[in-house]
């Protein structure tokens, strides 16, 4: 059997009654259109009062960004592809962005502008770890800012310190993945040599037999797909066929597949899926390289209720 064939049979092994070859279904959330409306509400208040907060309690950004990603979540899974989401999506990445950028050793506050609320400058952290603020979290400010093209979160970014960041709850178990991951994409974004190289070393040490299975789960059905779009997003699909590998279409797909595995059948918690969680209706690092990969000019075939199309062919800022 190729690979070719066995990438088939996998993805046609999980397909929904929706999917096709060229689009991927999103999974049942089991939450009415009225409900996500009342979601929108309810963030959009939550989203005003971490802003309100910001000035006494900076370490509130983090949460400020949660909010604008249940945001991003919610509207599109009640207006799929409506214009609001980039502007959330943005929020998530400058959120974050800033949170980290707070850490920089001897840097001053930290000026940042959140879209509609403006600018506000932040004071350097006092102490860490910042809560909510980790290593995953750093990747996700990336995927944000990298569909929305925002290069001021890119710039809060560049010069984080990401080792402190492995004394946040839990970093430790999946240091083998996460450090080198979010090290992999700093390294990328700052133009520096290497990146890419660290991000296929960091390949498979996700299965590691030490790490409890959440995790491995996460490592396998998100970072995996990730780094792989990272590495196969520049390529027209002559260039992958002549160096054998994958289209990009083809790694998309699968990603996508893996994603709704994700979020729609494991259980971090025995018992409980994680089927209503915002986080899971956008797949925002799919999202990240198939926009990245569309501004190129290089064609993106899939479609899915995981990518808001409003965000992958919105025109070059």
């Amino acid at each position: 059997m190729t690979d070719d064939e066995k990438y088939d049979e996998i993805y046609f092994n999980e397909m929904r009654a929706d999917d096709t070859t060229s689009f991927v279904s999103r999974h049942d959330t089991g939450i009415p259109r009225e409900e996500s409306l009342d979601y929108i509400r309810y963030y959009t208040r939550s989203l005003k009062s971490a802003w309100d907060s910001l000035p006494k309690m900076p370490g509130n950004l983090v949460g400020f960004a949660t909010d604008a990603w249940a945001l991003a979540g919610y509207t599109h899974l009640a207006t799929p592809d409506a214009p609001e989401i980039m502007p959330y999506l943005r929020l998530v990445a400058r959120g974050i962005a800033a949170a980290a950028a707070r850490t920089i050793p001897d840097s001053g506050p930290v000026c940042v502008e959140l879209g509609e609320f403006g600018p506000i400058e932040i004071p350097p952290a006092r102490k860490l770890p910042i809560r909510g603020l980790n290593l995953r979290e750093i990747v996700h400010a990336y995927y944000a800012a990298l569909a929305t093209q925002d290069a001021l979160s890119v710039q809060l970014l560049a010069r984080v310190p990401l080792e402190p960041l492995l004394a946040s709850s839990g970093a430790l178990l999946t240091a083998p993945y996460a450090l080198p991951h979010a090290r992999g994409l700093q390294m990328m974004f700052n133009g520096e040599r290497g990146g890419l190289s660290l991000l296929v070393k960091t390949h498979g040490t996700w299965r590691s037999p030490d790490l409890p299975q959440a995790l491995r789960e996460d490592g396998i059905f998100l970072v995996g797909p990730e780094i792989e779009l990272a590495l196969f997003h520049k390529y027209t699909d002559e260039e992958a066929r002549e160096v054998g590998r994958p289209t990009f279409d083809r790694v998309l797909r699968m990603a996508l597949v893996d994603h709704r595995w994700l979020w729609n059948v494991s259980e971090p918690n025995p018992g409980r899926t994680q089927t209503r969680d915002p986080e899971g209706f956008i797949a925002l690092g799919p999202l990240a390289f198939a926009a990245q990969r569309y501004r190129r000019g290089l064609p993106v075939n899939i479609t899915s209720g995981y990518l808001p199309r409003s965000v992958i062919e919105a025109p070059p800022i």
